[in-house]
């Protein structure tokens, strides 16, 4: 292993940037003549290739590195040809050494029975993702030895001084803070504490990305997921990290019972250690259960060097034993870790999460030809655009193309609706300047779409090939997206937009409304997912009334611009409120509309007037994602059912006729608090009627509703479910069987009197308890003595405290509601009138205004009535 017997020009260096695109694997495995699975570009210096004199190194030499199922390639920069030698078999490979000394240099060491063109057997290697690239040789290594031999055999790979450092050239490293050390895994670094070691699991003993705290048992997990094409994630439906946030979020819910999240919301990663140039978003999300805590927070890297079309997913969990909690454990035992420390620990492992390399080489020319392939996303094509260290000496941003004949289809649009003259004013204008300013040096085309058709038709790498036809339709595809992005905002900022063209439309004349039109249609682009299948110029509406939309692709945003600009909605005349619906809810189960546009659906729902639109034609559509959605689209879809229950009797009818209550079970039984927090409000609305609460009974909700108050009374961060949950459960005590059945089936009523007891007055838990205890005692005397010893009390010192509100209104009134209810028993009468019943009367009656509330006051007045004359028959008067 020893690297001082070496001289510096026997020595390879590779400075190298890994890829598994299939694109450009693909090209680079016609000129290797083998199937390749990584590559990297690189630059070498190398010495002792026959054809060179010994005194003669190659020095600064640009190459492709491949990794192979069978051998290493190395392929010419231009890609034209391999090096002589150029195919590395893995049977000549005898050893590889990691150096310690630095997070980029190893060492392959060949054996003699390697290409006669490599005089020197070791090849030193300087990559920036070292990591990353020797798993993948190594897995490759192994997969051959067991092609050739029918054995398993590790591969030869070790660590080892190669290298010594030389201060003034290397990089400084940022050093951990006190009492922490930096950790290493999967190409990664990050800070943990000094109390945590490597937890072993059956394979290793080291590196498995697991640590553990030996004394109070605390664990920290790191999860770092295969990397992903930018370009699959919607498909893959992880577009956004939200989505792979709820997954973690099921799956530690699910392993836990009586899990509660406390926290879920999107994070800023602080610190950028390594000066990575790609972007991180991340997520952050705190779970407590029966086994303690859960801290998480995901972090995306997207746009990962070198090709920038590659995104991974990491997560950092920090885990404490329930009895190490704050509030759960036992003092005596050792310290107790707080919600906040947990957090932190967490946040800290995050910030400072980074990858292992501090050198980012980014390949321009092949993310140019991607670009010009128009092979990103909108946010991609922004952050390339705007990204300061992407732009080039020559002041040259990362732009397609494609922007110049966008820029020209943009300046077309704006002149048709200048030429019209019938804007006015300001906006008249505005898109005048524009024009003579921003689009200055762009030229007009008299039809704009068929000046895209025609770009898309002379596109490179189209002539000459069998397939041609499929490849313009799937370019003229991404030439429409793209355009799109260009058209709305991506040019001129806020300056104009697709709803810009959507409001212009009524205002011209005939000519130049057909013109735009079409090019809305074309943005919009709604065609077959068979890419054999040309685009049609069809008007949007015979689309959208095609039997055939439902399988349908098209660009989500124009579609959600259009729609909130309410431009579709304008093709609908006066009485045809039914078919808009309609035409809503073939969206929301269009199979290639995404999350984001189903989402925006639901909401648009809601931006309905009330007048004349037919509610109960939009049930189908959201039943239909309600039981078939994902987790995220079933709470956006019950939240949407919320509001179109409220005060609609036929909706809740046709509501019910759908079978909503199994569904309303199902949620219920769903680990996740803010679905089952809106299946609750929308059980609020449907229990009003007893016909309602009837079905719902009959498909057991009853036993599901009193586990989960059984199951979360006690824990204060499921407030905002036991809310609505008492009031849910208020509402069916109406029906007499029901309140026996929540009285006899378990330990409801305990179970009230503990949140009430426990809760601060005012708040919306502690109204909303009292209202489900008064609807719980009415027809028991038992009941209400039980229930009277244990919450008079405070409720009599809550009203003589409480600050008299606006927002305290309804806490008062449901008090006296209970009040009244209680003093029907003569024990709780003598309660009462021990606990300043009157005094609170008059206090109530003091800070009201005359005239309001009047009937509330005199009810009082006849509760404290009744209440003195039990407690005290002799001196009533």
């Amino acid at each position: 292993h020893a690297s001082s017997n070496l001289s510096t020009g026997e020595r390879i260096f590779l400075f190298a940037a890994m890829s598994g695109d299939r694109d450009i694997l693909s090209a680079l495995a016609l000129k290797a003549g083998a199937e390749l699975k990584f590559f990297e570009r690189v630059t070498v210096r190398f010495f002792g290739m026959k054809e060179k004199s010994a005194a003669t190194p190659i020095i600064g030499k640009k190459l492709y590195f491949c990794v192979g199922k069978h051998a290493i390639y190395f392929l010419k920069p231009d890609m034209s040809s391999l090096i002589p030698g150029g195919d590395v078999f893995y049977a000549y490979v005898s050893k590889i050494v990691e150096d310690t000394e630095t997070t980029t240099q190893f060492l392959v060491v060949l054996n003699e029975n390697r290409d006669p063109a490599w005089q020197s057997e070791n090849l030193y290697v300087e990559s920036e993702n070292r990591t990353v690239l020797l798993d993948h040789i190594t897995v490759a290594w192994r997969a051959d030895y067991m092609w050739r031999f029918g054995l398993v055999q590790p591969c030869p790979r070790f660590a080892a001084a190669l290298t010594e450092m030389n201060p003034q050239t290397a990089k400084p490293l940022v050093r951990p803070f006190f009492d922490h050390y930096m950790s290493t895994f999967q190409g990664y670094t990050f800070f943990l504490h000094r109390d945590f070691d490597d937890k072993p699991n059956a394979v290793s003993t080291k590196n498995t990305g697991s640590y553990i705290c030996r004394e109070d048992g605390r664990e920290v997990d790191i999860m770092v997921h295969d990397a992903e094409r930018l370009m699959d994630l919607e498909r893959l439906r992880k577009d956004h990290i939200r989505w792979v946030a709820i997954d973690y979020k099921t799956a530690i819910v699910e392993s836990m019972t009586q899990c509660t999240v406390v926290s879920n919301r999107p994070y800023i990663k602080k610190m950028n250690l390594a000066a990575d140039i790609a972007l991180w978003n991340c997520w952050e999300m705190f779970m407590v259960g029966d086994r303690g805590a859960v801290a998480v927070i995901l972090m995306r890297r997207q746009y990962v060097p070198p090709l920038l079309d590659m995104v991974q997913d990491c997560a950092v969990l920090v885990r404490c034993p329930l009895d190490r909690l704050d509030g759960f454990g036992n003092p005596e035992s050792g310290k107790l870790w707080t919600f906040p420390e947990i957090v932190d620990a967490c946040r800290l492992s995050a910030d400072s999460f980074s990858p292992a390399t501090q050198t980012f080489s980014v390949y321009v020319p092949i993310i140019r030809a991607k670009l010009d392939a128009l092979l990103f996303d909108e946010e991609a094509y922004r952050w390339l655009q705007n990204n300061p260290l992407l732009i080039d000496k020559n002041e040259r941003r990362m732009t397609p193309k494609a922007v110049k004949p966008a820029r020209r289809f943009l300046k077309s649009i704006i002149d048709i609706i200048v030429k019209e003259q019938t804007l006015g004013g300001a906006k008249q204008s505005a898109y005048e300047d524009i024009l003579n300013t921003d689009l200055a040096g762009d030229s007009i085309h008299p039809l704009p779409v068929q000046m895209a058709q025609d770009y898309a038709r002379k596109a490179e790498g189209v002539e000459g090939t069998d397939d041609k036809e499929d490849r313009i339709n799937a370019y003229l595809k991404r030439v429409a997206r793209y355009f799109a992005y260009c058209v709305d905002g991506g040019i001129l900022g806020m300056k104009f937009g697709i709803d810009n063209i959507a409001e212009a439309i009524p205002q011209v004349g005939g000519d130049a409304q057909k013109k735009l039109r079409a090019i809305l249609d074309f943005l919009l682009h709604i065609r077959e997912t068979n890419v054999r299948k040309p685009w049609r110029s069809v008007s949007m509406m015979q689309h959208l009334r095609d039997p055939e939309f439902l399988d349908m692709e098209f660009n989500a945003p124009v579609m959600m611009s259009l729609i909130e600009s309410w431009y579709i909605k304008r093709f609908f005349s006066k009485g045809q409120e039914l078919q808009y619906v309609l035409m809503l809810g073939n969206l929301l189960q269009a199979k290639n509309a995404n999350v984001n546009l189903k989402a925006f659906v639901c909401r648009h729902y809601l931006e309905l007037p009330d007048e004349k639109t037919p509610w109960s034609a939009m049930l189908p559509a959201l039943m239909e994602v309600v039981k078939g959605g994902s987790l995220f689209l079933k709470t956006y879809c019950s939240a949407a059912l919320v509001s179109l229950t409220a005060n609609k009797e036929q909706v809740k009818n046709d509501l019910m006729q759908r079978n909503i209550a199994q569904v309303v079970v199902s949620q219920l039984k769903t680990s996740d608090d803010d679905l089952m927090y809106y299946t609750l409000v929308l059980m609020i609305n449907l229990t009003k009627a007893i016909q309602h609460r009837a079905i719902l009974v009959q498909c057991g909700t009853i036993p599901i509703l009193m586990t989960i108050l059984t199951s979360s009374y006690d824990n204060r961060f499921r407030y905002r479910i036991l809310t609505q949950l008492s009031a849910v459960i208020g509402q069916m005590c109406n029906d007499e069987d029901s309140r026996k059945m929540f009285v006899d089936g378990g330990h409801v009523v305990d179970c009230f009197i503990y949140v009430f007891r426990n809760t601060n007055m005012g708040t919306p838990i502690k109204t909303k308890v009292m209202f489900a205890l008064r609807q719980l005692i009415v027809n028991s005397f038992d009941l209400k003595a039980v229930v009277g010893k244990q919450v008079i009390g405070d409720l009599c010192s809550d009203l003589l405290n409480i600050e008299l509100l606006e927002a305290t209104e309804d806490f008062v009134r449901t008090a006296f509601i209970l009040i009244k209810e209680l003093s029907k028993s003569s024990d709780n009468c003598f309660l009462l009138a021990r606990a300043h019943l009157d005094q609170c009367v008059a206090r109530i009656k003091k800070n009201v205004k005359a005239g309001t509330r009047q009937g509330e006051l005199e009810r009082n007045d006849e509760t404290l009535r009744i209440v003195q004359a039990t407690a005290n028959p002799k001196g009533f008067n």
